[in-house]
């Protein structure tokens, strides 16, 4: 960690405040704040997305965004910024952005300081993100890449038989997953898909996910137009893959009528 050696400084020996001495003071808590921020959030998929810490939450529907009061962090700034509560109408095409701006603190005893060759200058800073509409990446970053801790992410994963093709057809997939330090859990929800033919095993390949440390079991709900059993579902160690076995049987060949729903908690490496 950054610090100002002071043991030098004595009654008699002053030492005067330079300009890297207090880039050098703003450093260390920028630094600690990120490598809190890192610890906190480790595991998390999201890289360096916008990350909220807390609050930012939309309660508005339509175009209309209420968002609460909160404070985000962002890796690129490596700082934390506070967001006031704001509501914003977003136009026709546009998006809501966040765009970090920054105001100063005017006041008898902050801004303008008056330097040594007699400018005034303000340098009392107060940076937040501020909510408005724009187009996409008009401004720091859009709100919906927006990384809520503790919050269900939807991706999307791929699909594969270990013999014949497991395919989407009509379906639909639901993947959600919640990364919480090592532990990931994952919420599936796999509708109508299709598959050419007998498969020992289906797997699901949760793309933008660290590996997993080691296999986890869990069962999962089967169902093909009425015919409902469980499978055993598993998330095979050193890989990204979820891994679906049905139990005394093989899958058959299913158009557009095969489901598998179910959860799985696992250990990420």
């Amino acid at each position: 960690m950054k610090k100002i050696k002071t043991t030098d400084i004595t009654s008699s020996s002053a030492m005067p405040i330079k300009k890297g001495s207090l880039d050098h003071l703003q450093a260390a808590y920028i630094e600690t704040i990120q490598d809190v921020n890192k610890s906190y959030w480790a595991g998390d998929r999201a890289g360096t997305q916008p990350m909220a810490l807390h609050g930012c939450i939309n309660t508005g529907s339509g175009s209309t965004y209420i968002i609460s009061a909160g404070a985000v962090m962002l890796d690129t700034y490596a700082e934390v910024f506070r967001c006031d509560a704001q509501t914003v109408t977003v136009a026709f095409g546009q998006v809501l952005v966040g765009t970090v701006t920054t105001t100063y603190l005017t006041a008898t005893d902050a801004d303008p300081v008056e330097f040594s060759d007699s400018t005034l200058n303000n340098v009392h800073e107060i940076r937040k993100i501020v909510w408005s509409s724009g187009a996409s990446g008009s401004g720091t970053f859009d709100y919906n890449n927006l990384y809520f801790r503790n919050n269900f992410d939807q991706i999307s994963p791929t699909l594969a038989g270990d013999l014949n093709a497991w395919t989407l057809g009509t379906g639909s997939v639901d993947l959600r997953i919640l990364v919480e330090s090592k532990k990931v859990t994952i919420m599936f929800d796999i509708n109508n898909t299709s598959t050419g033919g007998s498969n020992n095993t289906l797997s699901m390949t949760v793309t933008g996910v660290s590996n997993f440390k080691q296999t986890s079991f869990n069962l999962a709900y089967f169902n093909t137009t009425g015919a409902t059993e469980w499978v055993l579902v598993e998330a095979v160690g050193a890989t990204n893959t979820v891994r679906f076995t049905r139990i005394g049987s093989t899958f058959g060949t299913y158009t557009n009528t095969l489901d598998l729903k179910g959860q799985l908690i696992a250990e990420i490496a």
